[in-house]
């Protein structure tokens, strides 16, 4: 679960087997994971998740995004 703040809304993602890499500030899994947000709802194959460097990388997704609002 990330929290949401005032520039990212909040947001789940769920997996059922993940290797968390606590000191390196990373994560990753071969496995299904579906993302979850008010405005996107994703599948995907796979991730790799560098919270150091606040970034995601899915692999073979399928997503619905919500159009933002003006």
């Amino acid at each position: 679960m990330r929290e949401a703040d005032a520039s990212i809304e909040r947001a789940r993602l769920t997996t059922d087997r993940m290797l968390v890499l606590p000191d390196e500030g990373k994560a990753r899994t071969t496995s299904e994971v579906h993302l979850d947000s008010a405005s996107t709802r994703a599948v995907a194959q796979g991730l790799e998740l560098d919270n150091r460097a606040r970034t995601l990388r899915l692999d073979r997704v399928q997503a619905t995004l919500k159009p933002a609002r003006p």
